[in-house]
């Protein structure tokens, strides 16, 4: 949230000694990929973000949405692809901090040739999948070194939190 000193006392106010603070909400954009086009749509949300950009690459319309309000909740911008063709796109245009990427929505051979071209282009940026296959398949997917975490499906708002914290952690050591 941002915050901004004023001289009168208003609804949404905190007392701080002598000075007042107005807590006030400064929409900030949310990328939404259309379909319909190779651009990104800005849809404004009533949140500041502050910890960063994370693509999510995501077939299913439920979950991608889902994902969105969960990382925005986590005070991160989330930028949506539907599929791998278009997440590459937007890696192509821009650096992110982290990408989530849906295992199912590149196929099992796909994950790979998706993740190496991200960690071609931006070789900084950490890769996670998410999956609802079992700890032993994905396991040589992580010795692979294309994708540093996983998260299995369904994950709660405490796990997404803690995967990413120790993926940003691990980017800026």
């Amino acid at each position: 949230m941002l915050l901004l000193k004023t001289s009168r006392l208003k609804p949404n106010t905190l007392k701080q000694g002598k000075k007042d603070t107005v807590i006030k909400n400064k929409p900030t954009p949310t990328g939404r990929f259309n379909p319909d086009s190779s651009r990104v749509q800005i849809k404004m949300q009533e949140e500041h973000i502050e910890r960063g950009v994370i693509l999510v690459v995501e077939g299913d319309e439920g979950v991608r949405n889902t994902l969105e309000k969960m990382l925005l909740k986590l005070e991160y911008q989330a930028v949506l692809a539907p599929n791998a063709k278009q997440g590459l796109d937007l890696l192509r245009k821009r650096r992110f901090d982290l990408v989530l990427l849906d295992l199912g929505t590149c196929g099992m051979n796909g994950w790979l040739s998706f993740a190496s071209k991200a960690k071609f282009l931006w070789p900084q940026t950490p890769v996670c999948l998410m999956t609802s296959w079992g700890e032993g398949e994905i396991r040589p997917v992580l010795n692979s070194h294309a994708a540093e975490a996983a998260l299995f499906k369904p994950f709660t708002l405490e796990e997404l939190r803690e995967t990413i914290r120790k993926l940003l952690g691990q980017k800026e050591q």
